[in-house]
């Protein structure tokens, strides 16, 4: 029959076991990742205690796990402990921190029943569970053996009283406890009071404690736990405090049976405040700056220096004046220091939202007081805008291009733009659509940019050469300093068109005599273009043989022409001559006239002519009515839009017997001028029949263009021509000069009516245009400052 296991070969293997599960418990959360860890070990594990007498064992509570825990505390005696041994643990105060540990004390009493050698295995188990949110619990425990002596106690009355640690630290939580045990160290039961007292050399005169309970009645060798609890009001101040627990056999006859302990707290230095400011809320135009004072009180209990901290996401809008730190003065609880702010706003958020900062008072870097500032911002302006492209190219003319201008508004709200494009000529026209636009903030999350298409129209009579640059502007809407312009460049595409004119296409001509036809080359394109002359047979055009009769073109100077270089909405004249190649009277022969645009061959046109054989004179004659100096010539002066009548006389003096024709041409300042033509009060269109001997009336009406600029003069050529000699015209001249025209207008842009705030600027856009001819230096004026309202003018 086998021995029973020893109790030593008990331990060892309940030691063990407890090993290998702390093992695998530790496994199993670090696998989980648990919240809280819980690890109990005792030191020591064993003791050998005389009867009567209590063991200590200290108890260390370690949290491994990863948040702060709330520890229970329990104890468990084997069977074979019963009558001969009790036990009481102390309770962790406060919970034990993540990664931390913490010591308790566990009194294991040894009763006079115990016999030498008696053995007891006490097991302290625990239960953690996370503070604050709800978690899993974590469990351990640890055993300890208590072995009896041979020795005993001899006092018939005695009692004991013992802490885990006689001094705390007060640490911001009140009230603070102690556990004391009280013992009876004697061999009979005992009622045993409990008291608080002073001493000379242990007192608090700031603090009192109380003792619960104030009784115990406990057999021989019996213990059991009171509580001693001090409440520590704000303000306490700080320093170490005594007390004093007294324990009093209450059954003793002799009266003598008593014991003290000693507990200390300390007070230390308590760094707290309460802040408040000046205003708790603000409101501030981007860029703008203001003041406020924050206060703070100190609430602990002595003095400190205090820093002011910032939080927020604009904290940075908050400056300190003076320092970021002061002392804090404790004053009897009454003390306060105060920091001068300065709050600037910008535009980086939203206008009309609220920015919290947080100002906190700081003790090093640790945060002790705070209170917040609102801070509500206003709105900025700013805008910028892009050409999607800055060249318009090639438009035809007659028609329009167009392009895109992207405006950003970078202010922080909604606002209004307007566009303007600029620097268009006359009959020109350049617009922006919309002409006004109005655009999300740019924090909102669309709408912040937008397009507007810029129309140009370029006009039928724009030249290819012409480039034009206009000017996009972007400004408020209602009124302001411009935010952008872009430059924009026009420039035309080529157009090739051509005209003929020629006054008459039957001339006469005497025997081997040239008869010259006048022919005016119209070049109606909008570029400079070089024409081919080409005189052909009327009876064969598609071969374009030679005419029956020597043909040829010349110039003004009768030098032989084969080509003719005409500017761009210009005509020039060249003659076609035919040599009269025959004797009888009345006799002719046909040419086609062929002109063609060498740079645009398409570009091309005809007319026939008939050359006739005549030995008669043909001509006209035209003088002017009220004759100048010389009598050819009329001297005059117009304002643009100003007209002239000019009466003339016509008259056939030519020698032929037949019925002549005349016409009539106008030359000279085209670009200035408008003019219509009467002859017997009907206006001319085309040859007039002419009788013989008699004279006719003509009247001419000239008229200034509107928009022609001041001293603009030339000579305009009125002539007369018989339509069968119409290379020989005679001519009356006028001789025209533009007059100065003064006129100035002024017109506000956008709104004529703004209301603003005291210290604000009302902003009117002035647009001064001059309507005249001629280049003016406009003076600004405007009335006197009245009851402190005055204007002032910034030339754009």
């Amino acid at each position: 029959m086998m021995d029973a296991p020893s109790a030593e070969f008990r331990r060892s293997l309940f030691i063990i076991s407890l090993l290998l599960l702390s093992i695998l418990g530790a496994q199993q959360v670090l696998a989980a990742g648990r919240e809280v860890d819980l690890v109990l070990s005792a030191n020591p594990t064993a003791q050998t205690t005389d009867p009567g007498s209590t063991a200590e064992y200290v108890i260390t509570v370690t949290n491994n796990g990863d948040d702060d825990a709330s520890v229970q505390l329990s104890v468990q005696q084997e069977p074979e402990c019963q009558n001969k041994f009790t036990s009481a643990i102390e309770q962790v105060t406060g919970g034990v921190a993540a990664g931390t540990s913490e010591q308790v004390t566990l009194f294991v009493n040894v009763t006079q029943t115990a016999q030498s050698g008696d053995e007891c295995d006490t097991t302290v188990s625990g239960t953690a569970t996370p503070q604050g949110a709800p978690g899993t619990p974590s469990q351990a425990d640890v055993t300890v053996t208590t072995t009896a002596g041979d020795g005993s106690s001899s006092e018939v009355f005695g009692v004991e009283l013992t802490t885990s640690s006689d001094t705390r630290q007060y640490s911001g939580s009140s009230p603070v406890t102690w556990t004391v045990v009280v013992k009876n160290s004697g061999r009979v039961n005992e009622t045993i009071a409990l008291s608080m007292t002073d001493a000379s050399d242990c007192q608090s005169a700031a603090l009192s404690a109380s003792v619960d309970p104030e009784q115990v009645q406990l057999e021989a060798d019996d213990s059991e736990a009171v509580i001693v609890e001090v409440t520590v009001p704000e303000g306490t101040p700080a320093g170490s405090h005594c007390f004093i627990i007294k324990a009093d056999v209450s059954n003793d006859p002799s009266q003598n049976t008593s014991t003290e302990l000693q507990l200390y707290l300390n007070v230390p230095e308590m760094h707290e405040c309460t802040a408040s400011l000046q205003s708790s809320s603000m409101s501030l135009e981007p860029g703008q700056s203001s003041a406020n004072v924050v206060t703070f009180y100190n609430t602990g209990n002595s003095d400190w220096t205090i820093g002011l901290g910032r939080q927020g996401p604009k904290s940075d809008w908050v400056q300190v004046d003076g320092g970021s730190s002061h002392l804090l003065p404790y004053n009897d609880g009454n003390g306060q220091v105060s920091f001068s702010l300065t709050v600037t706003g910008d535009d980086s958020v939203a206008a009309g939202s609220e920015q919290t900062v947080n100002i906190k008072g700081l003790d090093g870097s640790d945060s002790r007081c705070s209170t917040i500032l609102t801070i509500t911002i206003g709105q900025s302006h700013a805008a910028s805008a892009a050409l999607a492209t800055s060249q318009l190219i090639n438009i035809e003319p007659g028609t329009a291009g167009q392009t895109t201008f992207t405006v950003h508004n970078q202010g922080n709200g909604v606002d209004t733009f307007r566009i303007t494009v600029s620097g268009a000529p006359a009959e020109w026209q350049a617009t922006a659509a919309p002409a006004t636009l109005t655009l999300q903030g740019k924090h909102a999350a669309s709408g912040s940019q937008g397009d507007v298409r810029i129309n140009v129209t370029v006009p039928e009579s724009a030249l290819a050469t012409a480039e034009v640059t206009l000017t996009v502007s972007l400004a408020p809407a209602g009124g302001g300093s411009t935010y952008a312009t872009q430059d924009l460049t026009v420039t035309v595409a080529a157009h090739h068109a051509l005209r003929l004119n020629i006054p008459s296409t039957d001339q006469t001509g005497r025997t081997n005599e040239w008869v010259k036809f006048p022919l005016q080359v119209s070049n109606d394109g909008n570029v400079d273009s070089t024409f081919s002359l080409s005189a052909c047979d009327a009876g064969d055009p598609g071969s374009c043989t030679a005419p029956a009769w020597t043909a040829r073109f010349s110039d003004d100077a009768g030098a032989e022409v084969t080509r003719v270089t005409v500017s761009a909405r210009s005509t020039k004249t060249v003659y076609l001559d035919v040599n009269a190649q025959s004797d009888d009277e009345g006799d002719y022969t046909q040419v086609l006239i062929k002109v063609i645009d060498d740079a645009a061959p398409s570009v091309e046109r005809q007319v026939e002519v008939i050359a006739r054989v005549s030995n008669y004179d043909y001509a006209m004659s035209i003088t002017l009515q009220e004759p100048g100096d010389p009598p050819d010539t009329k001297v005059v002066t117009l304002p643009p839009t100003g007209n002239i009548t000019i009466w003339m006389w016509l008259e056939d003096i030519g020698t032929s017997p037949y019925v002549e024709y005349a016409g009539i041409t106008v030359s000279g300042m085209d670009s200035v001028i408008s003019q219509e033509v009467y002859v017997d009060g009907l206006l001319y269109e085309e040859a007039i029949q002419m009788p013989k001997g008699e004279r006719i009336a003509v009247r001419i009406e000239l008229r200034v263009l509107e928009g022609v600029s001041n001293g603009q003069s030339g000579t305009i050529i009125i002539g007369a021509t018989s339509m069968r000699n119409s290379a020989n015209p005679v001519n009356v001249n006028v001789v025209l000069t533009v007059a100065t025209v003064h006129d100035i207008s002024l017109k506000v842009v956008g709104e004529k009516n703004l209301k603003i705030t005291h210290g604000e600027t009302a902003v009117f856009e002035v647009q001064v245009t001059n309507n005249g001819n001629v280049a003016e230096t406009v003076e600004m004026e405007s009335s006197e400052a009245l009851r402190g309202w005055g204007v002032d003018f910034n030339p754009q």
